[in-house]
């Protein structure tokens, strides 16, 4: 890709391109996840969690598009500047769009988790093209990745099917295939490729804006999209030909949990509180049927049989 003029500044095609496609190729290879009978909801496991790694993640994130310049200076510092211009204004774009478009499954309020997945989303469209575009562009490649990945993330949590705990696909294949693409819209004009480049240029003598860098850009994005879906899914077909046993029915994965892998649970519950329980479905039908009616033996009949799964 690079022999035909291809660039990627910090990993948009080979990390997150590839992490969101080749995701792709192993949920279509999994199959979907086998659910109890509660009504559609979409439950983080811990929003504090949640913040904490996104606020390491963007730590994080200066060292991995800032060190991509391979020394300090004018190149690192404006890799530095993107990755803080570009989740900046994808998080607040992402909670714009909260908080004044109504889906059927949101609540139209501002909350830390679109927060946080607008953070990712503007992280991973700057990464391809954090070294090559100035400031303005940094912030409207934010803005961009936004547009293009909120509504594709409740697409993909409410009727896609897949079973994408954490919006890999949404965000970090579409975003990353979005950043490398944008690449050849965003970068310095033709100018900054001349013999006397001016003292402004992000990166002078590297890339440029223009029609054929976009069409080149698309093609290395698109070429790899398929090649890490298509790869992904025949190395996990193989798998299960050579002996994985998959988890096909609701019993099985109920009981392919903390105890049966590591001998210990992170949390122990009694009683189902909520829809959100992972419990099985004979236990949550039983509740469902007879709440109002159950005696105080029965309830503790049934939290000592539920503690013991």
């Amino acid at each position: 890709m690079f022999q035909i003029c291809a660039w990627d500044f910090a990993g948009g095609i080979v990390v997150h391109e590839a992490a969101g496609f080749s995701a792709l190729g192993m949920l279509l290879a999994l199959g979907q996840r086998k659910r109890i009978p509660c009504p559609v909801t979409h439950s983080p496991h811990n929003v504090m969690h949640v913040i904490f790694g996104t606020a390491t993640l963007w730590f994080g994130w200066f060292g991995f598009n800032g060190g991509s310049a391979l020394t300090i200076g004018g190149l690192a510092t404006i890799a530095f500047i993107n990755t803080q211009m570009a989740p900046a204004a994808a998080m607040m774009t992402w909670m714009l769009l909260d908080a004044i478009i109504p889906l059927k499954y949101t609540t139209r309020r501002v909350g830390a988790i679109g927060a946080c997945s607008g953070v990712i989303t503007g992280l991973v469209v700057i990464t391809p093209s954090s070294g090559f575009v100035q400031c303005s562009s940094a912030v409207l490649a934010g803005v961009l990745g936004v547009l293009v990945c909120w509504p594709l993330t409740y697409w993909d949590m409410w009727h896609s099917g897949l079973d994408d705990a954490c919006f890999t696909v949404s965000i970090h294949g579409i975003g990353g295939w979005l950043g490398t693409v944008l690449v050849g819209f965003l970068s310095d004009p033709p100018v900054c490729l001349g013999d006397h480049p001016p003292t402004w240029c992000a990166n002078p003598k590297t890339v440029a804006r223009s029609v054929n860098q976009a069409m080149i850009q698309l093609l290395c994005a698109t070429v790899a999209a398929l090649w890490c879906v298509v790869t992904s899914y025949l190395l996990v077909k193989a798998m299960r030909v050579s002996g994985m046993r998959p988890l096909v029915d609701y019993s099985d994965q109920y009981r392919c949990q903390d105890w049966e892998e590591c001998g210990e649970v992170a949390y122990r519950r009694s009683v189902p509180a909520a829809p959100y329980e992972y419990v099985r479905e004979e236990d949550y039908v039983g509740l469902a049927e007879d709440s109002e009616t159950e005696t105080t033996e029965k309830t503790e009949q049934r939290s000592l049989q539920l503690a013991q799964y």
